[in-house]
């Protein structure tokens, strides 16, 4: 009864609520959404690049506190004298692979050349705080890993780097 007393004007306002929205509308908003996405992407990208940087040099300094282990154990069985390369070390199996002395940083170069810097002559009796072991300059590019005598490994900065044990380096 109360439909019959609607007249066709008021029935056709009603039914305008019903209607599908148009094509158009829905590609707009897609695109607005694949923008938003577009735009939390790039903010992420930078974050997620600076995270694999970071992962890297902990792989390069614990790949470095292993050639350390090495050459503890080598210098323990040779009257507490290092070897003369980073090789003999692989060579002899105090090292489970060339893989070890690869930077998982490095920029080519050939497989299975080291990507550390070895200090050769140095034995267990050198001062805890002399340099055996280095990053290859262009490893990291805003800093280099050390492996001292004492068998721990530092991070640092070019600049500090340079300062210490710019000499040193070939």
């Amino acid at each position: 009864m109360f439909r019959e007393q609607m007249s066709v004007d008021e029935r056709s306002r009603g039914q305008s609520y019903c209607r599908r929205p148009r094509k158009g509308n829905t590609l707009i908003i897609v695109l607005i959404v694949l923008a938003i996405i577009a735009i939390l992407a790039a903010m992420l990208l930078p974050a997620l690049m600076r995270a694999r940087q970071q992962a890297r040099k902990a792989k390069c300094k614990s790949q470095l506190k292993m050639i350390g282990l090495g050459l503890h154990m080598f210098a323990s069985d040779h009257e507490d004298k290092f070897p003369e390369s980073l090789e003999q070390l692989v060579t002899l199996k105090y090292l489970s692979g060339e893989q070890v002395l690869e930077c998982p940083s490095r920029k080519g170069g050939a497989p299975g050349e080291s990507d550390y810097v070895y200090l050769k002559g140095l034995s267990l009796e050198s001062g805890p705080e002399e340099p055996v072991a280095f990053d290859k300059k262009g490893n990291h590019p805003d800093g280099r890993n050390v492996l001292f005598v004492d068998g721990h490994v530092q991070w640092l900065e070019e600049a500090e780097f340079q300062k210490r044990f710019g000499h040193l380096e070939r």
